[in-house]
């Protein structure tokens, strides 16, 4: 019997998969449904997979794994694979691949549905206290019963949205059974800092660059929403530069421009055209008809309106530096980085180097991945590859 620990998104296409093979497969979840990440992930319409997929789109992770489960599992395997389980699938412009209901749920029932018909073995509200092996057989022990397993699969997730209800159980069967689980940390996920400033323009969202600096290098640049809060930075661009500030060693700052879709030389003449209201404007009127009123504080630290002081305001709102405290707790993340260490996987099966019969998928394995489905992908490919 093969038993699968986790019934997120690796292990309940796994179970499918395994099962329509002939196998005989249970799966052990701790919370009192299956999928709950599914359902939650791309606001609840589930960004499955993304057209565009490629090994560059995971910052961290065994490379040669990695290429591995993408080599067998692409987009045009994906889109084949969920359609003739009967998830049709739909292609945003910019690559981003939702099921055509825009519902994760729908995902969830489908692959249920498939387990039932299969006859697969669901074990809800079952949490996994340990596991043992002895000679060719796994004991997992659960609070009230000892399942015994030929092959044990791993895909607990990771401990990403606390809410949903999360394991580090991956982990510690991990190192239990002699593997390195690398250092933890969240990632897709916004950040802390502690300047008023920022606090006081809570609310405002504007398209930006951001820059990410560890002391004077920079190591990534992303656009995309930039969203003020009562804690610091939120929005698109902060979540995909978020990998990269967990990877800092020394002080983070972010540099910001406000407007990257106009050049300074464009910006300075377009105030420099505007000068001629001075007079007939007060400074917050005159500004904020160019940017969001809530963070000219932010950007002008004197409200004199001349050729100089017009060229220093432009090159602040190009060039905004912010300092990052901290990245906000795993709680509020999409995903961890950090896990049991794809190196020492087989990158073909996914089966450990250490321990016959023992697989390691999705997110309890070190591979962090981009915003824009490539998570979830990596989870399904995973399945696709056990």
């Amino acid at each position: 019997m093969i038993v699968i620990i986790g019934g997120g998104a690796c292990g309940l296409l796994s179970g499918v998969l395994l099962a329509q093979k002939g196998n005989r497969v249970t799966i052990v979840e701790k919370n009192s449904t299956v999928g709950k990440k599914i359902v939650v992930s791309g606001n609840g319409r589930c960004n499955i997979t993304n057209k565009n997929i490629s090994y560059h789109d995971y910052p961290m992770g065994d490379k040669e794994l990695i290429k591995s489960v993408l080599n067998r599992f692409g987009f045009s395997e994906a889109k084949k694979l969920f359609s003739s389980l009967g998830i049709e699938l739909i292609v945003n412009d910019d690559g981003r691949v939702f099921p055509l209901s825009l519902s994760g749920k729908s995902v969830v029932e489908v692959l249920l549905g498939h387990l039932k018909s299969l006859k697969v073995e669901v074990l809800l509200n079952s949490e996994v206290l340990d596991v043992q092996k002895d000679s060719d057989t796994f004991f997992v022990e659960l609070k009230d019963k000892k399942l015994k397993a030929d092959k044990l699969i791993v895909c607990s997730g990771s401990r990403a949205y606390k809410s949903v209800g999360v394991s580090d159980i991956g982990y510690k069967i991990a190192q239990n059974f002699g593997h390195t689980v690398k250092d933890l940390y969240p990632s897709l996920v916004q950040v802390e800092c502690s300047d008023r400033l920022i606090y006081k323009a809570s609310g405002v969202k504007i398209y930006s660059k951001v820059c990410v600096y560890d002391g004077k290098e920079k190591l990534h640049e992303s656009e995309g929403d930039l969203l003020f809060t009562n804690y610091g930075l939120s929005g698109l661009a902060i979540l995909d530069s978020s990998f990269y500030i967990s990877q800092a060693k020394g002080e983070v700052s972010l540099k910001v421009d406000l407007m990257p879709k106009i050049s300074h030389e464009e910006l300075v003449s377009l105030f420099d055209k505007r000068l001629k209201l001075k007079d007939v404007l007060d400074y917050e009127s005159w500004l904020g008809a160019v940017i969001p009123k809530k963070i000219i504080p932010l950007v002008s630290r004197s409200r004199l309106l001349n050729k100089k002081s017009i060229k220093e305001l432009a090159y602040n709102i190009k060039n905004l530096k912010i300092k990052v405290d901290n990245l906000r707790d795993e709680k509020y993340a999409e995903i961890i980085a950090g896990g049991v260490d794809s190196g020492e996987i087989y990158s073909r099966t996914l089966e450990s180097k250490k321990v016959k019969n023992l697989y390691f998928g999705g997110e309890v394995l070190d591979v962090a991945g981009d915003r824009g489905g490539f998570n979830l992908h990596f989870a399904f490919g995973c399945a696709y590859s056990l």
